[in-house]
C-alpha cells in the first residue's frame, strides 16, 4: 500500500530530526493509519524555539520526546513488507535513506520523491509551485498551516493527491528493454558504402577494384578499409577490374553545367534526382576546371575579375551572402536555396518571437512594480506593520505578496482588512501572503529587513 511520510529537522553541523509524520492510504487516498512522533534533537537545537523546524510546538514537548533511534524503530515496527513510501522531495527521500542505514540497517523500502511528476501535472493546470500547500490551494481547498509541521505535510499531500486523480500505480516497475542486437561486420559495411558518394569501389591495399554494388566489398574485416573513387581512370589506376561485377567506364558526363530557365520543372521527380547527383566538368571562379556533382554547383559570379561557378566553400570564403553580391546568379536547379530561404525565415521569425517575449516581460515587470506601490499604500492608509517587499506572479490570477512585519513567526493570518481591500479592487485576484524568511529560517522583522537594505 501507499504511505505518505514528511519529515522536519535542523541542520547545525548535523541534521536532527524533530517531526516525523506517516499516513497509510487506500485506493481512494483515504486514510487507513498513521503514525506522527516528535523527535527530541540535540541541546544547541533546543535553544531556537522558533526554528521553522519545531511547525510551531513548543519546545518542552520535545525536551520530553524520545531519541532518534527510538522513533525510527517506532517507524520500523510500523511500516509494513509491502508498503510504497511517498515523500515530497528528494531531500526526504535521501534523509530517510539515510536514517534507515543509520539505526535500521539492511534493504532500504521502496521510496519515491514525487513533486517533480506532481508538478507536471499541476503545470497543465497553469500552475509551477513548488509548495504542495500553494498547490492545493489553487485547485481551491484550504490547506492545514503551519507549513513546517509534519502531520500537515501528509495531509497536504493526501489532498493534493486526490485532487489531481493520482493513480496509485504511478511508480509500478516497467519490463526492462530488449537490447538490440549489434550490427554485424557485413551490415556496418553495408551502411559505409551507402554514406559513400563513388561510383567505384576497392578494399585498402587490394588489387581489385569494383562496382558500387558488388558484395565483394561487404566482406571487408573494417568499414575503414572502404575506399573509393568517383571516375574510372582513378580507379583503375593499378588496379584490375573485378571479373564477378566487371565495372565499366560511365558515360560521358557534359562538359559544361546547362544553366535552365528558373520557372522550368523536371516531369520525372526521379530523373531530377538524378540529375541532382549527376557529376559534371564545370569552370569554378578560381579559374581551375573540376569534376563536381550537378547539385553542388550554387551559383554562377558574373564580375569580370572572376567569372566562374561557386560552390559553398567558394561562396563562403568570398561572403558573397554577407555582401549581398549583385554579380551572383543563383543556381536554382541546386537544393542548397531552398534550405537557405527557409533557415532565413525561421531566423526572422526567432528574432520576432525574441523581441514580442522581451517586451511582454518588461510589461509584466513594470505592472508587479505598479502593484507593489498601490499595495503599499492600502497598507499605509490600514497603518498596519506589514512591509510589502516585492510582489510576484505565480499564474494568471494568483499573486505572491513577499513581506516582512514585526512579527518573528508566519502571521499571514494577521492582515484579513488588508485582504479585503486587495479583493474589492481585483475581485478575480487569488493573493497568497509570503513572510520572508532568512537563510537560518527564521522570519525576517521589519527592523532587520531594514537595516540591510540600509
Amino acid at each position: 500500500m501507499i504511505v505518505l511520510l514528511d519529515l522536519e529537522w535542523i541542520e547545525k553541523g548535523d541534521r536532527f530530526l524533530t517531526q516525523l509524520s506517516a499516513v497509510r492510504v487506500g485506493e481512494n487516498w483515504e486514510s487507513i493509519a498513521s503514525l506522527a512522533v516528535l523527535v527530541k534533537p540535540s541541546a544547541p537545537c533546543l535553544k531556537e524555539p522558533y526554528h521553522i523546524a519545531f511547525g510551531g510546538i513548543s519546545t518542552d514537548l520535545y525536551k520530553a520526546a524520545f531519541p532518534e533511534k527510538d522513533c525510527m524503530h517506532d517507524f520500523h515496527e510500523w511500516i509494513e513488507d509491502d508498503d510504497e513510501i511517498w515523500v515530497w522531495a528528494k531531500s526526504n527521500k535521501q534523509y530517510l535513506a539515510d536514517l534507515w542505514h543509520r539505526y535500521i540497517g539492511g534493504s532500504t523500502p521502496r521510496i519515491f520523491a514525487t513533486s517533480v511528476d506532481i508538478r507536471k501535472l499541476a503545470i497543465r493546470r497553469r500552475s509551477d509551485s513548488e509548495s504542495p500547500y500553494t498547490l492545493l490551494s489553487i485547485l481551491g481547498d484550504t490547506p492545514p498551516y503551519p507549513e513546517h509541521r509534519a502531520s500537515n505535510g501528509t495531509e497536504v499531500m493526501r489532498r493534493l493527491f486526490c485532487k489531481l486523480g493520482i493513480q496509485q500505480n504511478m511508480y509500478a516497475k516497467t519490463p526492462a528493454k530488449t537490447p538490440q542486437p549489434k550490427p554485424t561486420q557485413r551490415e556496418r559495411n553495408q551502411r559505409t558504402i551507402d554514406r559513400t558518394e563513388y561510383n567505384f569501389l576497392f578494399l585498402r591495399n587490394s588489387e581489385v577494384f569494383h562496382r558500387r554494388s558488388c558484395k565483394a566489398c561487404l566482406a571487408a574485416k573494417s568499414s575503414s578499409d572502404i575506399l573509393g573513387a568517383v571516375h574510372y581512370e582513378t580507379a583503375a589506376n593499378g588496379r584490375r577490374p573485378c571479373k564477378v561485377c566487371r565495372p565499366a567506364p560511365l558515360e560521358s558526363a557534359v562538359d559544361q553545367i546547362e544553366k535552365k530557365p528558373t520557372g522550368e520543372k523536371h516531369e520525372d521527380a526521379h530523373k531530377r534526382a538524378e540529375l541532382q547527383h549527376e557529376i559534371v566538368r564545370v569552370k569554378m571562379l578560381t579559374g581551375e576546371t573540376i569534376s563536381i556533382k550537378r547539385k553542388n554547383v550554387l551559383g554562377w559570379c558574373h564580375h569580370r575579375m572572376h567569372k566562374g561557378a561557386v560552390n559553398r566553400a567558394l561562396m563562403a570564403e568570398h561572403n558573397c551572402l554577407g555582401k549581398k553580391c549583385p554579380f551572383l546568379e543563383r543556381n536554382t536547379q541546386s537544393t542548397y536555396w531552398d534550405n537557405h530561404d527557409s533557415q532565413q525565415k525561421a531566423k526572422e521569425a526567432l528574432k520576432e518571437k525574441l523581441r514580442s517575449e522581451k517586451k511582454q516581460q518588461l510589461a509584466e515587470e513594470e505592472h508587479l512594480l505598479q502593484l507593489t506601490a498601490d499595495w503599499r499604500s492600502y497598507l499605509a492608509d490600514l497603518d498596519s506593520d506589514m512591509y510589502i517587499v516585492r510582489v510576484a506572479k505565480a499564474s494568471p490570477s494568483v499573486y505572491k505578496v513577499f513581506y516582512v512585519s514585526d512579527n518573528r513567526f508566519a502571521d499571514g493570518n494577521r492582515y484579513p482588512l488588508f485582504l479585503d481591500t486587495l479583493k474589492s479592487h481585483h475581485p478575480d485576484y487569488k493573493i497568497d501572503l509570503r513572510h520572508i524568511r532568512d537563510v537560518d529560517g527564521h522570519f525576517v522583522t521589519t527592523t532587520e529587513y531594514r537595516a540591510r537594505v540600509k
